[in-house]
């Protein structure tokens, strides 16, 4: 009895979505589906270094075949069968910055023995856009986000524009623009600039098709409104701190929350409430290092180590 496998993946490393298709082929009548197959498929795709946790009853004997993962894990579905894989990364990380200036080769390779499988490296103006990339090429399992940061809108000018253009379709390690958005919490420009070079960034992420990393603080209605006209798809909302009300509005568009140490903070529980209810497709972890440590490192760096304490979190209130 011969059986052929076909798996189809293809994996947008920033938005961390992974559509994954496999089919189980039989010579004969009938479908079955192995313990040992299933483990094969696993193995496939490169998730065997998760956890595993698998549920399977065998008397749905045709299984229909359903696949997401994002960075928090890997799920997938055949009828009643379920096999979840959890893979962390940290998908928005500054390593790039002079914090990490002293010890940065140690903090990385505190990541690498958390468990942490993917960092990426955020960039917020032109050189540090340039370190990020370098971080890149420097360690296979680091990848790099590029753009201006609001706080940073007066640099954004046209040879900037050319030369991230440049970059994202040269290079397979830049996976993603950003960090860009709107802050009206440290206004240090004008919201009308933020604005237009918030707008021109999303246009250049649609040129060059790469998705992007949004940040929003205080600005949630004009974000809102900016991406809606830009007709952009694919949007990861950055350290996510509305309320549920905002988050279904950006669920309903397929855009990705991004949850990081401010989950674990006591009195935020009704950011709680988002992660609890969250689609599983639509979040990814994060740590916005050296910003932001969960609650048990308050005052100190934080690093990317540090999300194992945000995937504790995230799996206790959604438990």
């Amino acid at each position: 009895m011969a059986y052929s496998l076909h798996v189809e993946f293809s994996y947008v490393y920033f938005l961390q979505l992974n559509f994954i298709q496999v089919k189980f082929y039989r010579e004969r009548n009938g479908w079955f589906l192995s313990r040992a197959l299933l483990r094969a498929v696993v193995r496939k795709i490169a998730f065997a270094k998760g956890r595993e946790m698998i549920i399977w009853d065998p008397a749905r004997p045709k299984p229909s075949f359903r696949a997401v993962s994002s960075s928090y894990f890997a799920h997938l579905e055949i009828n009643d069968l379920r096999l979840m894989t959890y893979v962390l990364q940290d998908t928005h990380a500054h390593l790039d910055f002079p914090a990490f200036d002293k010890d940065r080769e140690e903090v990385i390779e505190r990541a690498r023995k958390a468990g942490i499988e993917k960092i990426v490296c955020v960039g917020c103006d032109s050189a540090s856009s340039d370190r990020c990339i370098e971080l890149a090429h420097k360690y296979d399992f680091i990848d790099a986000s590029i753009g201006v940061h609001p706080s940073d809108a007066d640099k954004w000018n046209t040879d900037l524009a050319n030369k991230f253009i440049v970059q994202a379709k040269g290079d397979k390690k830049v996976v993603s623009i950003g960090e860009i958005g709107l802050d009206y919490f440290h206004l240090t420009h004008p919201k009308e600039l933020q604005k237009r070079v918030f707008r021109e960034q999303l246009e250049l992420a649609k040129q060059v098709g790469l998705p992007v990393c949004v940040h929003m603080r205080e600005s949630a209605s004009d974000v809102y409104d900016v991406l809606i006209d830009s007709g952009i798809e694919r949007v990861t909302l950055h350290c996510f701190n509305e309320g549920l009300e905002f988050a279904e509005k950006a669920w309903a568009r397929g855009w990705v929350l991004g949850f990081g140490g401010t989950i674990t903070y006591p009195k935020n529980e009704a950011l709680r409430k988002v992660v609890a209810v969250c689609p599983s497709e639509l979040f990814v972890l994060e740590t916005d290092c050296p910003f932001l440590p969960p609650q048990g490192h308050r005052g100190e760096r934080n690093e990317p180590a540090y999300v194992v304490e945000v995937e504790r979190v995230v799996r206790e209130v959604r438990s």
